[in-house]
Parts: C-alpha cells; sequence; structure tokens
C-alpha cells in the first residue's frame, strides 16, 4: 500500500500551497495548480526528467502565448510544475536510512490525525487507513475489467485488499507509537522536522485555511531551516520560482 514516499508527496503538497500565497507567482501557474492538482502530485511517477519539465514549461509558454487551443494545456504545466518542485525536494527521509517508514509516519500523524498527546491508537490509524484505501480504490474503478471474465477480476481485486492488510497494520503500529517523534530524529544533519521552523509554522497555518500575513512567505523562505523537512520544502519551492522566471522570460 505504501509504494511512495508519503514524505515527498507532503512536502510537493506544501511547495503548491505555498505556491497560491505568494503574490510573485503569475495566474498561469496558480490556476494550474488548482484546477489540476493532481497532475502536479503525480510528478514523481511520470518517470519524467528535469529537461521534460523544462520542455513542457516552453511549449506551454508558446501555447499560452500564441492562444493556441490546447484542452490539456493547464493539466500539462501543472505536471511540469509538479516535477519541478519534485526535483528540488530531494528526498528528505534518506537520512533515516532504515527508518525512512517513521518520517513516512510522522508526517502523517501531524497532517491527518487529529487530537493531542498522548496520540492516536493503532486500531483507529488502520481503520482510517482501510477507508482511504477504499475511498481511492472506488476513485480508480473502471467499468473496463482488465480480466475477461468478471467473477476472475474480483478475485483479482480482493487478494489485492487481502495482500496490502499487513503492511497497513505495520504502518498504523507505526503511527500510534507513543515515541514516533523521538524515533524520526536522524542521527545527524538536524532535526527531521521542527516546529519552530518559520516556513513549517507558515505551512501549519495555511493548512488550517489561515492567511500569510505581507511579506511572512519571504520572511519565511529567507530563516535558514534546522530541519531536513523544511530545507526540502524550500528547496522545492525554489525551483518553482525559477519555473515562474523561465515562464515569464520574453522570447523571440
Amino acid at each position: 500500500m505504501i509504494n511512495g514516499s508519503i514524505v515527498r508527496l507532503e512536502a510537493l503538497s506544501d511547495c503548491l500551497l505555498l505556491l497560491e500565497t505568494d503574490n510573485s507567482i503569475g495566474s498561469a501557474f496558480k490556476e494550474a495548480a488548482r484546477r489540476e492538482r493532481h497532475f502536479a502530485l503525480m510528478a514523481g511517477a511520470s518517470g519524467a526528467r528535469g529537461e521534460t519539465e523544462r520542455e513542457l514549461l516552453r511549449r506551454c509558454r508558446e501555447a499560452a502565448r500564441s492562444g493556441a487551443e490546447d484542452e490539456r494545456l493547464q493539466a500539462k504545466l501543472a505536471l511540469a510544475l509538479g516535477l519541478a518542485a519534485w526535483g528540488g525536494i530531494g528526498d528528505p527521509a534518506e537520512a533515516l536510512g532504515d527508518k525512512r517508514v517513521y518520517g513516512d509516519a510522522l508526517l502523517y500523524r501531524l497532517h491527518y490525525i487529529k487530537g493531542d498527546a498522548p496520540g492516536p491508537e493503532a486500531a483507529s490509524v488502520r481503520a482510517l487507513l482501510k477507508a482511504m484505501r477504499q475511498r481511492n480504490t472506488i476513485e480508480l474503478h473502471t467499468f473496463v475489467a482488465n480480466t475477461a471474465i468478471v467473477d476472475e477480476w474480483i478475485e483479482l481485486m480482493s487478494r489485492w485488499e487481502s495482500s496490502a492488510d499487513p503492511e497497513l497494520d505495520a504502518f498504523a503500529a507505526v503511527v500510534a507509537d507513543p515515541e514516533l517523534e523521538r524515533l524520526a530524529e536522524p542521527p545527524a544533519g538536524g532535526p527531521f522536522y521542527a516546529r519552530g521552523d518559520a516556513l513549517l509554522a507558515l505551512i501549519e497555518r495555511l493548512r488550517r485555511g489561515e492567511a500569510a500575513a505581507a511579506g511572512e512567505l519571504e520572511a519565511a523562505l529567507a530563516a535558514e531551516p534546522a530541519s531536513l523537512y523544511a530545507r526540502s520544502v524550500r528547496n522545492g519551492y525554489r525551483r518553482l520560482q525559477e519555473a515562474q522566471t523561465f515562464f515569464a522570460e520574453k522570447t523571440g
């Protein structure tokens, strides 16, 4: 079930959140990120490279300026934004080594589990994860089964559901561990996540629906982050700013 990095996806999501509040970012980027956010979030799974990002930006810029009709223009631009940020984010959980699941669990707990210490129970986390998985399965469902016999297709889906349960149970146990924040600390390089980082404090407020004060984003980006996660988000966002500069360049 956990076949990707929650940490990197959350960092990408946070970059897109910052983009929405940045007055230096043009309306084309903001509109693409708002309307086609899922394309931006799929950047890490696309297999595309850095040159694809720049080529997409170039083509989207040409199409936008020429007025050429392209019903997928915003989707392409959103993917380019995701690729830009993804390349800057890197892998903040790499420092955790074989304990990187603690980084994923910590971000999941911070953003999706409400409540105070001592923390959630594993059974509650498992129920939430299972509900999310079922909802995602429904959203991805197709009426065109990948087998000729429907009964076989249903059986395959049942096997897939059962095969994911052990990993789901293990992840729920980690999320519920009362020592999670300590376990998520890397052996070197600073804390993994520090609420005192100005950038993370701003992101947490934006996630609650609050607005950034004038100049707050610029100040948060200028402050040196203490945590690995904040540094990754800042690096990812700087790549988005570079993409905006490229997109706004005058050509020919």
